[in-house]
């Protein structure tokens, strides 16, 4: 399942779509095939949860269905170093923070999202593991080494210096954001690409491989 907000609806009976929903984090803005959304049901800037189609629609769109309203999980910072391993499942959030910390045990997210923030470091065993349209986000300097594999709508966002190191390997996977408007990411390693709905380059990104 996806997070993300409530962020229109259409109301005159006369679409094919019931409105939009906006994906938390990368910004990407779906259009709602759900019966059950509506006004009466969800309000605009609603935190929510969908399910979001794995291929396009007669229309050329992917789409939201099954919104619900989001159940707050497991809110988290970490900001000492730590070899236990995380698991982020829906609604759950994992910040790891500051210069000095290093996260070095085994990462799984199964639709929640981890955030490496403020010169963090994540250095696991294996690649970082993002599946059922959770999201890893390096930023403010954060990195991600060792790699990260993508699955089922997983999503990718390296900002503001972010860095990820390692081999990155995407099948069926949501989006890829590489720099935005508060500042570069970087890749460093291959990149496999299978599928995926959305990949943005911002300038002065780098992807080297």
């Amino acid at each position: 399942m996806a997070t993300g907000v409530v962020s229109s609806f259409l109301t005159t009976g006369k679409e094919l779509y019931q409105g939009t929903v906006t994906v938390d984090e990368t910004g990407e803005v779906l259009y709602v095939s759900d019966s059950s959304f509506t006004s009466t049901n969800f309000t605009i800037n609603e935190a929510v949860t969908f399910t979001i189609s794995t291929t396009e629609d007669a229309n050329g769109n992917y789409v939201a269905s099954n919104v619900a309203v989001a159940v707050p999980g497991t809110i988290q910072t970490i900001s000492s170093s730590s070899s236990n391993p995380i698991t982020a499942n829906v609604g759950d959030i994992y910040t790891i923070t500051g210069a000095s910390t290093v996260v070095s045990g085994a990462i799984t997210i199964n639709g929640g999202k981890v955030i490496v923030d403020q010169n963090a470091q994540i250095s696991p065993p294996t690649p970082v593991n993002v599946t059922a349209d959770g999201i890893i986000v390096a930023r403010g300097g954060g990195q991600v080494t060792g790699g990260v594999v993508i699955n089922t709508g997983g999503s990718m966002k390296v900002v503001k210096n972010g860095q990820v190191t390692g081999t990155v390997g995407i099948n069926q996977g949501g989006r890829m954001l590489v720099g935005n408007g508060d500042g570069p990411g970087t890749i460093n390693g291959s990149i496999s690409i299978t599928g995926i709905r959305d990949i943005t380059v911002n300038p002065n990104s780098t992807i080297t491989m």
